[in-house]
């Protein structure tokens, strides 16, 4: 009698053990198939299967994708995607403006990821039509960077990562704040075109300039990146130029008094406070904003 309840027993937890099994790969392959994500332009996309195959069509995207262990699902990229260096032997599929679709379908991607700042709406809507997944993903501000890594770890299965380099992420840019709370503020002026004088004022780099303990001159104005006269920098007369170039500090410097000879009166140039910034580093919503920050920390010591 005792040997029969003892097989008897082991029959229901093998059934029990089978049962829950099956159920839970069955809620796994559900849950799998209802993954949804809100793009940063509202539209939603669905995943219905693991993402193995993934175009990028703007550098900060491939630098994200790259940075949480995604780059083996690489496929395509644009001709300024160029960091990390080993995204060179991926195939190029266009650039930020136009895109070869024969490719993108040739390569037949699970996802298509674009930048709602450097992508043309045309393209992604072309992108949609084929009917082929595309999310867009937005890089104004420091949250959006890191809003912009979750979702892409999320989608191409990557989120764990994408959760140890947020952490880190913000661990050094609150490291760098603290370091900069007790900091004198310098006016910081930043150059993007010399002729006519363009700057920033909004978004990411503003915030990263703040962030190192300086203040942009020109965050009051309402264009992103607005023209600035040389009467109106003359009298701002900031503490230290920003100019983001491959030049070197003094190369820079000389390339702009040579064009506005009266920038010699300039503090900043007097004091040879003028610094060249890898461009790419400077203007790109990627993980290397904690690059940024800690040179523009340096920079307004």
């Amino acid at each position: 009698m005792k040997i029969a309840l003892t097989k008897l027993y082991y029959l229901l937890i093998t059934i029990i053990c089978l049962v829950s099994f099956i159920s839970c790969n069955q809620k796994k392959d559900i849950g799998f198939d209802n993954l949804k994500f809100t793009s940063f332009n509202g539209d939603t996309l669905v995943i219905g299967k693991q993402v193995n195959v993934i175009i990028s069509l703007a550098p900060n995207v491939t630098e994200i994708v790259a940075s949480i262990g995604g780059f083996t699902k690489l496929r395509g990229i644009t001709e300024y995607c160029n960091f990390p260096k080993e995204v060179k032997q991926i195939s190029v599929v266009g650039n930020l403006q136009n895109v070869d679709y024969e490719k993108i379908l040739a390569i037949k991607p699970d996802v298509v990821f674009m930048s709602l700042d450097g992508n043309s709406s045309q393209t992604y809507k072309k992108i949609k039509s084929l009917g082929i997944n595309v999310y867009a993903v937005c890089g104004r501000t420091h949250k959006d960077v890191l809003k912009s890594i979750m979702q892409i770890g999320a989608i191409i299965g990557k989120e764990y990562e994408a959760k140890n380099l947020i952490d880190k992420i913000s661990k050094n840019l609150d490291s760098l704040k603290s370091l900069s709370i007790n900091k004198i503020p310098k006016k910081v002026f930043v150059i993007i075109d010399k002729k006519p004088i363009i700057t920033v004022a909004h978004g990411f780099l503003n915030e990263s300039i703040t962030l190192a303990g300086g203040v942009n001159i020109a965050e009051d104005k309402l264009e992103d990146y607005p023209k600035f006269s040389r009467e109106e920098l003359l009298s701002d007369n900031p503490d230290v130029i920003i100019y983001p170039s491959n030049l070197s500090n003094s190369d820079a410097l000389k390339s702009l008094v040579n064009l506005y000879p009266e920038f010699k009166n300039l503090k900043a140039i007097q004091n040879k406070k003028i610094f060249s910034i890898d461009p790419d580093i400077a203007f790109r919503p990627s993980p290397r904003i904690v690059d940024c920050c800690k040179i523009l920390f340096e920079i307004l010591k």
